[in-house]
């Protein structure tokens, strides 16, 4: 018998919910790490990691488990949707994203405040598959009251960083948006190839479109995040 062996896929959510785990149990054996790692506006511009290391601390247990098991349903749903590679991009872009929406609020009002956790990139994987499920109407529903009751609980409960939640979420719908747009394309040249040159050379048309959009877009949203980050501290 022919066995064709395949190389296991990398759960890309499930690699972000280990690295927050281990990284909670560290900072409790090495407080001061936590210190050197979460965001704080007037450290983070000579030390940017900042703007992404927060997004791997949690101030408590509670908070580490809300955020991983809102991480891991919404990883349930991204792989329907989304590549393992969007989910990665996506959830370190959102990070950044929620980093400068506190930085902004900072900027704004003068008010400094420190921030941890995965809200922001969690925030903005919901805001994104929430653009990308758009005909899957009861989904759509669904995903469209999760943003809605995180986004509003931040204004609610004292303590909550709504800035990091807002700030996610509007990078996950800018990128939502260009994925969703890629899908489409990817999906109509791929279905052109296949009529004229066969399926091996739509499969790579479709990835090519696929990956090259991809990281291509996630560039473009990494260059606007650094120039928006560089005017906040000017």
């Amino acid at each position: 018998m022919n066995q064709t062996l395949r190389r296991p896929e990398i759960n890309v959510v499930n690699v972000l919910i280990a690295a927050c785990i281990a990284m909670y149990a560290v900072t409790k054996l090495f407080p001061t790490l936590y210190y050197q790692l979460l965001f704080w506006p007037p450290l983070a511009y000579l030390q940017p990691w900042r703007f992404v290391t927060a997004a791997f601390l949690h101030a408590g247990f509670m908070h580490l488990a809300f955020n991983l098991s809102f991480l891991y349903i919404l990883g349930q749903l991204g792989k329907q949707v989304l590549s393992q590679l969007q989910m990665a991009l996506l959830f370190f872009l959102c990070a950044w994203g929620g980093s400068l929406g506190t930085l902004l609020w900072a900027r704004l009002t003068g008010n400094l405040v420190s921030t941890v956790g995965a809200s922001g990139a969690v925030m903005g994987i919901c805001a994104a598959l929430f653009v990308c499920v758009k005909q899957v109407r009861e989904v759509y529903v669904q995903l469209g009251a999760l943003l809605a009751i995180n986004l509003g609980i931040g204004f609610v409960i004292p303590g909550i960083a709504w800035h990091a939640h807002l700030g996610g979420a509007v990078i996950g719908l800018v990128m939502g948006l260009a994925f969703r747009w890629l899908a489409v394309t990817a999906a109509r040249k791929g279905h052109e190839v296949l009529y004229t040159q066969g399926r091996e050379q739509a499969a790579q048309t479709w990835r090519k479109i696929s990956v090259g959009g991809t990281v291509g877009s996630s560039a473009i949203m990494a260059l606007v995040l650094a120039l928006l980050t560089w005017l906040c501290y000017q």
